[in-house]
């Protein structure tokens, strides 16, 4: 597990702990099974997405992993690779905006598409993940 997904769970803790008010830079899908957050507190940028509803993965989660596997997804700003995060908390809320199918929604590195198939999210090389309830593919 890397230091960057250690620092983003606290970073997420400490943000959803914050004023109930406060709107968080991120989004969700319409079918509000996925919600992605921006972390930009401190480098690398990261985005994570973390899921409600999804087929459960065939891949076993890592060895050092006692936490929660397989619904929360991480792409860092430089990353050559999306990741499934071994997660202790969520990112899960309604304090984001809804990004409706067919639009983009663009920060920084990252660029996302909400579908009716699903998400897909990547950082200025092009790598990241693609996220529907049958199936989550890194690239």
């Amino acid at each position: 597990m890397s230091t960057r997904i250690s620092v983003f769970g606290l970073a997420v803790i400490a943000m959803l702990t914050a004023t109930p008010a406060f709107a968080f830079d991120g989004l969700k899908a319409p079918s509000n099974d996925i919600v992605c957050i921006l972390d930009d507190t401190a480098p690398p940028t990261a985005l994570r997405c973390d899921m409600r509803n999804l087929t459960p993965t065939k891949l076993r989660p890592p060895k050092d992993c006692n936490f929660g596997w397989g619904d929360a997804f991480a792409i860092g700003e430089d990353d050559k690779l999306g990741e499934r995060m071994c997660h202790g908390d969520t990112i899960m809320h309604e304090d984001v905006m809804v990004l409706p199918y067919g639009m983009v929604w663009q920060r920084g590195a990252f660029t996302c598409l909400s579908e009716p198939i699903g998400l897909t999210c990547s950082n200025a090389q092009g790598h990241g993940f693609s996220l529907s309830r049958s199936s989550q593919r890194l690239f």
